[in-house]
């Protein structure tokens, strides 16, 4: 499941080095839904509720948020979130690449990486 979601067409969010970070959820039947970032703070994280997730909560298999500014490592706040919620893969997208994260023997790991093909 892993690379069939880092080949998931990530470049269509159209991610730019420009405005607030983006969130949504990534589904088991291979396709992402964006969700509105509720965070009082969008420019510099992403707060999704529990009613924007609970009509997916059976075909959730991850979480994704874009670093419109920043790399694709995990900051306190993700890597805190990776670890609240280990059975799900959680990927970051920045504007050149997408990474994701997951938990494994209960330690956070980096589990891929691709560059992403922004001339499209």
């Amino acid at each position: 499941m892993i690379e069939q979601i880092l080949g998931l067409p990530w470049e269509l969010l159209g991610v730019s080095f420009e405005g607030d970070e983006r969130c949504g959820l990534i589904l088991k039947e291979l396709k992402w839904v964006e969700l509105v970032n509720e965070s009082s703070a969008p420019y510099s994280s992403f707060a999704i509720s529990e009613a924007q997730v609970s009509p997916y909560k059976a075909a959730l298999a991850g979480i994704w948020h874009t670093h419109p500014r920043g790399p694709a490592n995990l900051s306190i706040e993700d890597y805190n979130a990776v670890l609240d919620l280990p059975e799900l893969i959680h990927a970051i997208i920045t504007p050149r690449h997408v990474c994701l994260y997951g938990v494994i023997d209960g330690q956070v790991m980096n589990l891929s990486r691709r560059s992403l093909d922004v001339t499209r």
